[in-house]
């Protein structure tokens, strides 16, 4: 049984780090590989749970190495900081700077570096740099964003309870706990200056798209469609299994050219940020976010071609289209009197 286990281990590794070599981002290729090889190498057993949450992975990277939306732009918020196991580094080392400490003193498997309440719970002084990225956030609350908007600074605190008493130390502190762990849940960290501008410019198009590698080609030839499978087979599978697979042809699946990676990028821009160093001693961190997702969608729109101009020759504004229009006989503003038949 143990060997049987470590076999379907090692076949479920080698399909993730199959599947991860063909997306279509170098970045997340060079993360998910090095995450895949850690979270194997760093498993204390061997459990089916385990098992069952590999194989759950490496059905969603395959689906977006074939360019379903929903799974690729989950690999890509998980690659850049958006979601899991990097966001979490990336807000250990937003507080280990806050802290005065470098990264590399802080665990990651320890959560966040500073904790913002102390043992009583009682509440502390708001680091600089994570109020500063709150209180952007705030003013700009990036939409498409998967996490809840921040609704406020501080927690909403009673002076009363609900008895006309003064409200409990105890309970205050509760209220700012769980404001503060809703709040670390929300917040979105900021990326290296040098990760964002890559970014930028994969979103707008400055670098241009490198296809994902080829695949490999199968070991033997199938003269079976993707997607189909032989009759008798079919007929064998579980009714939910077959409906699922039967399903698979009408998903949001695209090709993976660069315009649809451009779209995926910049919603991943959209939705990052980065903190730009003061070039003076007052410690005013400038934060800049990503811009929206298309030209069009930021009011930007782009002028008319002489031909395209071509086709409104001698037409003025609205106002002028309309009288001339009326004095054409194009426009006819009388009022058409139906017939009565009940006269």
């Amino acid at each position: 049984m143990v060997v049987q286990a470590n076999l379907d281990a090692l076949h479920l590794c080698r399909a993730l780090l199959r599947a991860a070599s063909y997306l279509p981002d170098e970045f997340a290729r060079t993360y998910i590989h090095g995450h895949i090889i850690y979270r194997f190498r760093n498993a204390s057993q061997i459990t089916p749970a385990r098992l069952h949450d590999a194989r759950k992975s490496a059905h969603t990277l395959q689906r977006a190495a074939d360019g379903e939306t929903k799974p690729l732009l989950r690999v890509l918020y998980m690659a850049y900081g958006r979601t899991g196991k990097r966001r979490r580094e990336l807000m250990n080392r937003l507080n280990a700077s806050d802290a005065g400490q470098s990264s590399a003193e802080v665990s990651m498997a320890q959560g966040p570096a500073t904790d913002l309440t102390d043992h009583r719970g009682r509440w502390k002084e708001t680091p600089s740099r994570f109020e500063q990225l709150l209180r952007s956030q705030v003013r700009h609350q990036p939409p498409g964003s998967s996490r809840s908007q921040i609704k406020g600074l501080k927690p909403n605190i009673p002076k009363e309870s609900i008895w006309g008493r003064p409200l409990p130390l105890k309970r205050q502190a509760n209220i700012k706990r769980r404001f503060m762990a809703t709040t670390l849940d929300r917040i979105l960290p900021p990326l290296p200056e040098q990760q964002f501008n890559r970014l930028r410019d994969l979103a707008t198009g400055v670098i241009p798209f490198e296809p994902p590698p080829p695949r490999r080609k199968p070991a033997r030839g199938s003269t079976i469609s993707e997607g189909m499978m032989p009759h008798p087979t079919y007929l064998k599978l579980p009714t939910r299994v077959a409906h699922r697979l039967g399903d698979r042809a009408n998903v949001d699946r695209h090709k993976i050219r660069p315009r649809f990676m451009r779209r995926l990028w910049g919603q991943v821009w959209g939705l990052s940020n980065v903190m730009l160093a003061p070039e003076d001693k007052s410690m005013k961190f400038e934060i800049v976010w990503g811009g929206a997702r298309s030209t069009t969608a930021r009011g930007q729109f782009s002028s008319p071609s002489k031909s395209d101009m071509e086709l409104f020759e001698g037409l003025g504004g609205p106002h002028q289209r309309s009288h001339l229009g009326r004095k054409q006989g194009l426009v006819n503003t009388r009022r058409i009197d139906r017939p009565n038949h009940l006269e």
